[in-house]
């Protein structure tokens, strides 16, 4: 059965700006989340890419997001998660193949690599 995850997403330009849903830069992130993950329609990536995010059994997130990034290189993507059980909380930042998890705040300047937390 599984359990459900409360999932949010940003998205940044190469220039380091958030971008929502109702950018037209977005439209290059719709057309591949649609293609890479056919049962997320736009109204889904709308909510995603919001504050409050999405609660969903999303088993694929982590490769789907992966393949996402790989394809827009020039987009930086932060996934954060937080599932039913204590403790199940979660950041995945990913810029390309690179992949930064659970203590990313933000991109850097210049995008050449995220901020991490320690």
């Amino acid at each position: 059965m599984g359990y459900y995850t409360d999932y949010s997403l940003k998205v940044y330009n190469e220039k380091g700006q958030l971008i929502d849903s109702e950018d037209k830069e977005f439209e290059e992130v719709r057309r591949v989340f649609s293609e890479k993950v056919e049962w997320i329609d736009s109204d889904d990536l709308n909510a995603l890419n919001t504050e409050h995010g999405v609660n969903w059994k999303w088993y694929s997130a982590r490769r789907d997001i992966e393949e996402i990034a790989k394809e827009l290189p020039s987009y930086y993507f932060i996934l954060e998660g937080q599932g039913e059980e204590n403790g199940d909380w979660w950041t995945l930042a990913l810029h390309g193949t690179q992949i930064y998890e659970d203590e990313v705040v933000a991109p850097a300047n210049h995008f050449d690599d995220f901020w991490v937390a320690y």
